[in-house]
């Protein structure tokens, strides 16, 4: 795994002498309004260049925020997994697929996402609604099928309007009849607010965050033992409506390796 650092320091946020010496650290990640800059390392906690931009700015007062400010510098860390990391995953957390439609959100009576007809294209094979909504076609389930994955469901789209560009084949919602239990790591679950961050007060109807700092995002941790009624899995969402106003889906290491 790489760990990517991301670094913000305001011009005038601290005193000359130490602002010009991170300019001369990095002077190609130097703007006209202070510096901006990563750094990639093998480990969580940075290397030389980026202890020397963090101690800096603590000597300086600033306190540690996701941007920089007036009385801020800007620190954050991303994961980037790499290939080997993904393999040896048991589950993995499935993230935003290429969006087909944003803005239309809307189901039917019966629960369906609709699809603009416009949109519905024959060269779609796999997608997203909105948020995550993920949406395949009728190759692709077949082709899902053939696997007998553990918790798979397929649910029917509606299209909205006609097209004659719309696809001649049904598509379909991915979906899953496995729902996982509360994640290990609950303790740090946070709620967007208007203008920060709320503590998480027990509402799971509400958008739940992983607070996992210096990442910018937390990780998705389970339990063995909680998981061992269920296993084997290959598709399960989750309890919470993680990072999206809806539940997210997890998948196996047998569904990746297909996919």
């Amino acid at each position: 795994m790489i760990y990517r650092h991301w670094i913000q320091v305001g011009e005038g946020t601290l005193l000359s002498e130490d602002y010009m010496r991170l300019c001369a650290i990095a002077p190609t990640f130097v703007t006209s309004r202070g510096i901006t800059m990563h750094v990639d390392t093998p480990n969580p906690t940075g290397n030389d260049v980026v202890q020397t931009f963090l101690d800096i700015c603590k000597r300086n007062g600033l306190q540690q925020a996701m941007f920089s400010a007036a009385n801020c510098y800007g620190y954050y860390v991303d994961r980037s997994y790499e290939q080997k990391d993904l393999e040896a995953a048991s589950f993995l957390l499935l993230l935003r697929q290429r969006e087909i439609q944003r803005l239309e959100h809307e189901r039917d009576a019966q629960g369906r996402p609709l699809l603009v007809a416009s949109k519905a294209k024959p060269s779609i094979k796999l997608g997203r609604i909105w948020a995550n909504w993920i949406i395949v076609s009728d190759k692709v389930r077949k082709l899902m099928e053939t696997q007998g994955f553990k918790g798979l469901e397929f649910g029917g789209v509606v299209l909205k309007g006609a097209s004659v560009h719309a696809s001649k084949e049904p598509f379909w919602e991915l979906k899953s009849s496995i729902t996982l239990p509360v994640m290990a790591n609950r303790h740090r679950f946070i709620n967007p607010g208007m203008s920060a961050p709320e503590p998480f007060q027990g509402d799971f109807s509400k958008m739940i965050f992983i607070d996992d700092p210096p990442f910018r995002t937390g990780e998705v941790h389970y339990r063995r033992s909680e998981l061992a009624s269920l296993v084997p899995i290959d598709v399960a969402r989750t309890f919470e409506n993680l990072m999206e106003p809806h539940p997210a889906l997890i998948v196996s290491q047998r569904f990746y390796q297909f996919c």
